[in-house]
C-alpha cells in the first residue's frame, strides 16, 4: 500500500473466489472473507466504520489506514445494485472514487433508499438500472451483455461491465439521462403532482405511519427499485421526497399499499428506524374486514421492502380512515419480527435461512442470510 492511499483491489465474482482472501462489500461474509464492509444485518463490519450505506462504509474504510488489509487480494459482492456497485468501485479505484465521493454516495442512496438529494445522482442511478437490462449501451457505446441467463457467471460479467461504465456516467451525467429518460420523466411528473397538490401527505401517526394519497386521475408509473422495475402509484423517489417516515401507506383511491422502507432492513447508523413487525397477521385481519372478495397479502418481514396490499393489485372496500386505524393499532401492539441490530442477524423469532433479495443477474431473489436465532421481543 502506498502512503495515504489504500491499495486498489481487483473485482472477483463471488463464485470465482475459491479460497482467495478478500473483502466483501454490501453483502454477507464468505469462507475466505477477511473483512466485510456492509450495512447488512449480522455483519462483522467494524463499528467505527458503520454508516447508513455500504458505499459510505467503503469510503470510511479508504480513510481509515488502521483497517486496511494487506492480506486481501480481491473485492467481491454477490448481487447487483447501485450501492454494491459503488462500494466495489471504491475499492477497485480509490483515487477516482474519492475524487467523486459525494456524487457516488448519492448514487448509492438513490439505489438503496430511493432518496434523491442530487439530480445527477438520480440520473446515474436510474441509468445503472437501465444498463443492467439486456441490450442497453453505455457512454461511448459500451454495452452490458444481455441474455436470459441469471446465474453467478452472468452476474459477475454484468457487475464487471458496469464497473467499466460507471466512471463515464459519473463524469458525464447527461449521458446517463439519455439512458433513463422515461423513468426520469416519471419522477418529474410526480414532483409536479406533489407541488400541484395532486399528492397529499399526512404526518406520521402514533405508529410512525405516514399516509401518501395520490389523486386517482394520475396514471401509475413504471419505477425501479434495486435494479428491478415494477408499476407504482407514484415513483418511490417522489414518495420519499414527500416523507421521511420509515413506515409508509400509499393510497390511490381504494388501492392501498403499506410498506416498511429498506432503511429498516439494514443496520441504519445515523438513526434507529422503527423495527419491523410481521405483516401476515395484519393481512388476515384486513381480509376479515373486507365486505367483498378482496384478500390481502403480505411479504415476509425479512424482505427488502415488505409490503401489504390486496392481492393482484385489487381494490379494497375498507375506507382509508379505517385502514389507517387498523394498521396503526396493529403496529403499536405486534411483537418485533425483524431486528437488524441484533447480534445474530435480522430475524426475531423463528429461524429463517432464506430472505427475499437480489442475488443474480439484475433482479434475482433468494439471497441467503445467516441463520437467525430465536430471541425475545427487542425494544423499539
Amino acid at each position: 500500500m502506498s502512503a495515504g492511499v489504500a491499495r486498489p483491489l481487483p473485482f472477483v465474482a463471488a463464485h470465482e473466489l475459491d479460497c482467495v482472501p478478500h473483502i466483501v462489500v454490501d453483502g454477507g461474509a464468505r469462507p475466505s472473507t477477511v473483512l466485510a464492509l456492509t450495512h447488512w444485518p449480522g455483519s462483522s463490519t467494524p463499528p467505527d466504520l458503520a454508516r447508513d450505506l455500504s458505499a459510505e462504509i467503503a469510503f470510511a474504510y479508504l480513510r481509515s489506514p488502521a483497517h486496511w488489509r494487506a492480506d486481501a487480494f480481491a473485492v467481491t459482492n454477490d448481487h447487483l445494485d447501485q450501492d454494491g456497485l459503488v462500494s466495489i468501485h471504491a475499492l477497485c479505484d480509490p483515487a477516482h472514487a474519492l475524487a467523486h465521493e459525494r456524487l457516488l454516495v448519492e448514487v448509492a442512496r438513490v439505489g438503496d433508499f430511493a432518496v434523491a438529494r442530487d439530480d445527477d445522482a438520480l440520473a446515474i442511478a436510474l441509468a445503472i438500472r437501465a444498463l443492467a437490462e439486456a441490450g442497453r449501451s453505455g457512454p461511448g457505446g459500451g454495452a452490458v451483455s444481455g441474455g436470459a441467463g441469471t446465474g453467478p457467471d452472468r452476474l459477475g460479467e454484468r457487475v464487471a461491465e458496469l464497473l467499466g461504465l460507471l466512471p463515464g456516467l459519473v463524469e458525464s451525467p447527461d449521458r446517463a439521462r439519455a439512458l433513463c429518460a422515461e423513468e426520469l420523466a416519471a419522477v418529474e411528473s410526480g414532483r409536479r403532482a406533489l407541488d400541484a397538490g395532486e399528492v397529499s401527505v399526512d404526518a406520521p401517526d402514533a405508529a410512525g405511519v405516514a399516509t401518501v394519497v395520490v389523486d386517482e386521475r394520475l396514471a401509475p408509473v413504471r419505477a425501479s427499485r434495486f435494479c428491478e422495475g415494477s408499476d407504482a402509484a407514484l415513483h418511490p423517489v417522489v414518495v420519499h421526497q414527500a416523507t421521511g417516515a420509515a413506515r409508509v401507506l400509499v393510497a390511490r383511491g381504494r388501492r392501498y399499499r403499506y410498506y416498511d422502507r429498506y432503511e429498516t432492513w439494514v443496520r441504519y447508523a445515523s438513526e434507529r428506524p422503527p423495527l419491523r413487525r410481521a405483516l401476515a397477521p395484519l393481512a388476515e385481519r384486513l381480509s376479515e374486514e373486507e365486505r367483498g372478495d378482496a384478500r390481502w397479502r403480505a411479504d415476509d418481514p425479512g424482505a427488502l421492502e415488505p409490503s401489504l396490499e390486496v392481492a393482484d393489485g385489487g381494490e379494497s372496500s375498507i375506507p382509508l380512515a379505517r385502514l389507517r386505524e387498523l394498521v396503526g393499532s396493529y403496529l403499536l401492539d405486534a411483537p418485533v419480527a425483524w431486528d437488524p441490530y441484533a447480534s445474530g442477524g435480522g430475524v426475531a423469532g423463528e429461524d429463517v435461512t432464506r430472505r427475499a433479495g437480489p442475488t443474480a443477474g439484475t433482479t434475482g431473489r433468494g439471497r441467503l442470510r445467516s441463520r437467525g436465532r430465536r430471541r425475545g421481543r427487542p425494544s423499539t
